[in-house]
């Protein structure tokens, strides 16, 4: 399979995090990165909708015990996690 890296592509990295944190800054990022405009209004609508808290739905699934360990393995694998303190006792 052929990786973003790869083929030379630089992506946004966008965390649901950062979103919510500042959700003006994140979507004028997102807009400035495809060569969007931003108008004001359109901001404020979307800013307007977004989530004002993280879900944290990790915390909801019954991990397998024996899983767990090997999915937080092959995560710290991707450049994209490392920002996250990942440990099965922050996941559970």
């Amino acid at each position: 399979m052929t990786m973003i890296p790869d083929l030379g592509l630089s992506p946004l990295e966008v965390h649901c995090e950062d979103l919510i944190a500042d959700p003006a800054k994140t979507l004028s990022d997102i807009c400035r990165f495809l060569d969007l405009e931003c108008p004001a209004d359109y901001l404020k609508m979307c800013v307007d909708k977004t989530f004002k808290t993280v879900s944290e739905s990790r915390h909801t699934v019954d991990w397998d015990p024996n899983t767990l360990p090997l999915l937080i393995k092959e995560l710290r694998t991707f450049p994209f996690f490392q920002r996250y303190n990942l440990s099965t006792t922050d996941i559970r």
